[in-house]
């Protein structure tokens, strides 16, 4: 089995706890960013093997951690990183996750006018990608931004593109538990889409 289900799980919980640091109590914290450096360091090898693939998941990951250690403009910078190489590498769904992460940033900065940027950026990218059901909840969940024209100041509860009520974690076991046993992804395409 490839690497590709273990990618993609490195930087989702990575991004999961990334999502539950700040509501963590002061040792949860502890514990939260241990597997966060953790899941980067193994991103991180990655990426140094194999930058076209990895490099903008390190990026977002980088960005993360800047923002949760206070060093804004880096994180800034990063989160622009990570769009630009997934961008240049041809992934339209990282694109866009990397400029839906930006937005929240931008949100919780007070910055409006550059979070009605990235989250137009990100609900394009998500589009271009077929992603039907994400271009809905964005427009559901943001219309009035999607509508702005970028001024005005962003709301708090923008912080994350998902909130801990949303993130089902029953399914994500589930989800790995499917990946972790099958034995390669004719199996777990069968399985998740029955009908295809």
């Amino acid at each position: 089995m490839g690497t590709g289900c273990w990618v993609e799980s490195c930087l989702f919980v990575f991004l999961a706890y990334a999502l539950s640091l700040p509501e963590l109590r002061f040792l949860e914290k502890i514990t939260a960013r241990w597997r966060m450096r953790k899941e980067y360091k193994k991103m991180q090898r990655w990426a140094d093997h194999c930058p076209v693939n990895f490099l903008h998941h390190r990026y977002l990951m980088e960005a993360e951690l800047a923002r949760h250690a206070n060093h804004y403009k880096r994180a800034a910078m990063l989160y622009d990183q990570a769009i630009e190489t997934a961008q240049k590498n041809e992934y339209p769904q990282y694109e866009a996750l990397c400029n839906e992460w930006a937005a929240c940033f931008y949100l919780a900065e007070n910055q409006r006018p550059q979070a009605c940027l990235y989250l137009k950026k990100a609900h394009y990218c998500y589009q271009r990608w077929g992603a039907v059901a994400k271009v809905k909840q964005l427009n559901d969940q943001y219309a009035d931004l999607l509508a702005a024209s970028g001024e005005g100041v962003g709301s708090d509860a923008h912080r994350y593109p998902v909130t801990l009520q949303q993130l089902d974690f029953h399914t994500l076991r589930k989800s790995m538990e499917l990946v972790t046993s099958a034995r390669d992804i004719e199996q777990i395409l069968q399985q998740v889409m029955p009908s295809c």
